[in-house]
């Protein structure tokens, strides 16, 4: 898999970049689905598809540029006694770049994920109390509910596939 010094670069940028890429799709997402149910029209203008590509460019330009670390902080050692292998540099700078991965892998993304998540079901609720009694549907809390299980998955899925063994 790390047979060449290219190779054990990319594989570890993929590896590792996945991730982050997948928990900040799910935060753009989390944040569309916030504006798209908002009461306030202003919210609702940012739930647009041109806009939704712009968030996405920004989003993967932001995060290759805060995984370039992992294109220097690997180096192919040829050298080692078992075989040539793919090693991590070791250093301070090294240390402080792999804690802010942790936070943001394991803290921040679900964090505003759960907010944002929250607020939706909120701005869904909010929608279903205002509405008179006699036009009340059960397709509502349905919509309801469906949004909460698939909040819930998403957070779920997340976690089993993103946490540390």
């Amino acid at each position: 898999m790390h047979s060449t010094p290219i190779n054990c670069k990319i594989v570890h940028f993929i590896v590792h970049g996945s991730p982050l890429l997948y928990g900040s799709m799910l935060i753009c997402a989390s944040v569309d689905r916030f504006c798209a149910s908002s009461a306030s029209a202003r919210l609702r203008q940012f739930s647009r598809v041109y806009i939704a590509r712009q968030v996405i460019f920004c989003v993967w330009t932001l995060i290759i540029l805060y995984m370039i670390p992992f294109l220097i902080s690997y180096y192919y050692d040829y050298n080692s006694t078992l075989s040539n292998k793919c090693v991590a540099y070791t250093s301070t700078l090294a240390t402080i770049y792999l804690m802010s991965r942790v936070i943001l892998y394991y803290f921040a993304i679900p964090i505003i994920f759960g907010i944002f998540g929250l607020l939706t079901i909120k701005n869904i609720r909010s929608q279903t109390c205002r509405m008179a009694v006699e036009r009340r549907s059960n397709s509502h809390c349905r919509t309801e509910s469906q949004l909460a299980r698939m909040l819930v998955i998403q957070v779920a899925v997340y976690f089993m596939f993103f946490t540390p063994s």
